[in-house]
């Protein structure tokens, strides 16, 4: 992971200079990508258990919920791929 938090400050920084502001994750997504660059195990619990919330406890879906949702960051779900993949691995 630690090499890895070298490629995100990169694309980062590229992503903010060029203005690219639908790449730079939330605040949210950002405080997830730190606990995602520390390894920490329990960030994927929470992962799982948000996004099986999200599926299944939304009781209406209606249009003005769908523009207040932010896309996951493509940074943040690489480095959450890139975890997996290490924890499969070993």
């Amino acid at each position: 992971m630690a090499f890895s938090a070298y490629i995100n400050a990169a694309e980062l920084l590229g992503a903010s200079e060029r203005g690219e502001q639908d790449l730079l994750p939330t605040p949210h997504q950002m405080s997830t990508l730190l606990r995602v660059l520390n390894a920490e195990l329990m960030v994927l619990w929470e992962l799982a258990t948000s996004r099986i919330k999200s599926v299944f406890w939304r009781a209406e879906k209606d249009s003005s919920d769908s523009t207040t949702l932010h896309q996951t960051s493509p940074i943040l779900g690489t480095s959450i791929m890139i975890l997996l993949f290490g924890i499969v691995a070993r």
